[in-house]
C-alpha cells in the first residue's frame, strides 16, 4: 500500500484542506501516515500570512525533500501560490501547486507515483486567482482522536487589508451550499464528532456569492444533525456581527457562546492605515451590543503590534482598549512587512524590539483578562466537551472546553466521554478547574 504524509502550516482552513486531501488519498487506497514516517509522497501545505510563515514553509519543503529521498514531494498552499518560483527552485520538489484544486493535486501525486504523468519536476498546478471558480467541494473527515472538527464553508477574501497578502493568494469569496454544510455536519456527527467549527478565509462574507443565503443559514445547517452538540464560529469581523447573528445566540442553543472578533488595533489612525472598516468606538460598541443581547460569552481577538506609523500613544490606545474589554485571549503578533502590500511602503516602520515589547504587554493584558473571566465562572456549572483523559492515580485527569472556549481540567473516577457537566471551582489565565458532576 502506498503511503502519504502531510506537513501543514497555518490556519484552520489549511488544516481542513489537508484533511480533505487525506480523505481523497484514502479513497484511492493510500495509507496516510504521520509526518516523519517513511512515505512514498509528502505534501507540504504552506502558509504566507507572515514573512516568518513563508520562511518556515520553505524550510519544511527542504526538510521533506531531505528526509524522504526518492519520494514524490509536493509544495502547495498559500506561500506557493504567492511565489511559485521560489518553491520550484528547491531541488527535489516534484509538484508545484497553489491554494486551489486540491483534488487535482492528489491526482497529480497518484500519476507521479504510477509513472503515468510527466517527468518529476514538471508538474505545475498553480493557476491565477482570477481563474478560481465556485467553491471547491473537497470534504474532510476531521482529526483522529478529537471531539471537535473543522468544517470549511467559505474560501477567499475581498477585504484587502493593507498589511495582508491573503486576498492575493486565496482569490475572491466562494461559499459552500448550505445543503452540503448540513451533509458534512451529519457525516461528522456519525463519525463521533460533537462540535464543528465553521471556518473560512473570511467567514463573515459567507453567502455573498449565493442568492438569498447568509451565514445564519450555514449555522442552522450545521446545527441540524442531532449528533452535533455545539457549533462554533472561527472568526467574524466586528462589522459582520449583525442582528441576525446576535439573535441566533438566543434561538440556537447549539451555537457556542464564543466570538473571535479581530481588533488589530485600538487606534483610529492605525485602523485607517490598515484599511479596516471600523473605528475603536465602533468595535467597542459591537462588543457591548453583543454582551447586552447574549450575556456572558468568551471574547477572543487578534492584535498587530508595531504597524508602520504606530506611535507610543497609538499603542497605548490599543492597550487601553484591550484592558477595558477584558478579552479571554489576545493573539498578539508583531507586524510583518509583506512585499506587494500597501503597508510595506508606508513610512514609520517600527523597530523589531519595540514590536516585540508591545506584543509582550498585550500578552500580559490578555492574561489579566483571562483570569478575570475564568475566576468569574467559579460556582457555575458548565457543559464541557471532553477532549482528553489521561490515566492517573485513582482515575483520570481530564480536559475539555466549554462553549465560551474555556479550557477546563477535572478529575474522573471513570474515563468520561462526550459532553459532561462540571462545577467550576477556580480559574486562572490558563483556564478553569472543576469537579465532575456524576449524574
Amino acid at each position: 500500500m502506498r503511503r502519504v504524509s502531510f506537513i501543514t502550516l497555518g490556519c484552520k482552513v489549511n488544516q481542513y484542506d489537508s484533511q480533505a486531501m487525506e480523505k481523497a488519498f484514502t479513497q484511492r487506497g493510500y495509507a496516510v501516515v504521520p509526518a516523519g514516517e517513511a512515505a512514498d509522497a509528502v505534501i507540504v501545505n504552506t502558509c504566507t500570512v507572515t514573512a516568518e510563515a513563508d520562511r518556515k514553509s520553505r524550510q519544511m519543503i527542504r526538510r521533506a525533500v531531505k528526509a524522504n529521498p526518492g519520494a514524490v514531494v509536493a509544495a502547495a498552499g498559500c506561500s506557493v501560490q504567492g511565489d511559485p518560483e521560489s518553491a520550484k527552485a528547491i531541488e527535489g520538489v516534484d509538484i508545484i501547486a497553489g491554494s486551489n484544486d486540491r483534488i487535482a493535486l492528489v491526482e497529480a501525486v497518484v500519476r507521479a507515483l504510477d509513472g503515468s504523468g510527466a517527468e518529476p519536476g514538471c508538474y505545475w498546478l498553480v493557476k491565477d486567482i482570477s481563474s478560481f471558480g465556485a467553491y471547491e467541494e473537497a470534504k474532510a473527515e476531521g482529526a483522529d482522536g478529537m471531539s471537535r472538527a473543522y468544517l470549511k464553508i467559505e474560501d477567499g477574501c475581498d477585504a484587502y487589508c493593507s498589511y495582508c497578502l491573503v486576498p492575493y493568494v486565496r482569490g475572491h469569496v466562494r461559499s459552500r451550499d448550505p445543503g452540503s454544510v448540513e451533509e458534512e455536519a451529519s457525516r461528522l456527527a456519525d463519525a463521533g464528532y460533537l462540535e464543528v467549527v465553521l471556518t473560512g478565509i473570511h467567514l463573515g462574507c459567507y453567502g455573498k456569492d449565493l442568492e438569498g443565503v447568509t451565514l445564519a443559514d450555514a449555522i442552522k445547517a450545521a446545527a441540524r444533525p442531532s449528533g452535533i452538540k455545539r457549533v462554533r464560529l472561527s472568526s467574524l469581523e466586528p462589522t459582520e456581527l449583525t442582528d441576525e447573528i446576535i439573535g441566533l445566540f438566543a434561538s440556537e442553543p447549539k451555537l457556542a457562546r464564543h466570538l473571535h472578533l479581530p481588533l488589530q488595533s485600538g487606534d483610529d489612525f492605525v485602523l485607517r492605515l490598515m484599511n479596516r472598516h471600523y473605528d475603536a468606538k465602533g468595535y467597542e460598541a459591537a462588543v457591548e451590543k453583543a454582551r447586552a443581547a447574549i450575556g456572558r460569552f468568551g471574547l477572543t481577538t487578534d492584535v498587530i503590534a508595531g504597524f508602520p506609523g504606530e506611535t507610543e500613544r497609538m499603542f497605548e490606545n490599543t492597550l487601553s482598549l484591550v484592558r477595558r474589554l477584558g478579552f479571554l485571549k489576545v493573539h498578539a503578533f508583531p507586524y510583518s512587512r509583506r512585499k506587494g502590500t500597501p503597508a510595506a511602503g508606508l513610512p514609520g516602520q517600527v523597530p523589531e524590539k519595540i514590536k516585540h515589547d508591545r506584543v509582550a504587554m498585550l500578552i500580559e493584558a490578555s492574561k489579566a483578562g483571562a483570569c478575570e473571566f475564568t475566576r468569574g465562572m467559579s460556582g457555575s456549572i458548565c457543559r464541557v466537551i471532553v477532549e482528553g483523559a489521561a490515566p492517573s492515580e485513582g482515575g483520570f485527569e481530564c480536559e475539555g472546553y466549554t462553549g465560551e472556549y474555556v479550557r477546563v481540567l477535572f478529575h474522573a473516577d471513570r474515563k468520561p466521554e462526550g459532553c459532561v457537566e462540571v462545577a467550576i471551582m477556580s480559574g486562572d489565565s490558563e483556564g478553569a478547574r472543576g469537579v465532575l458532576i456524576d449524574r
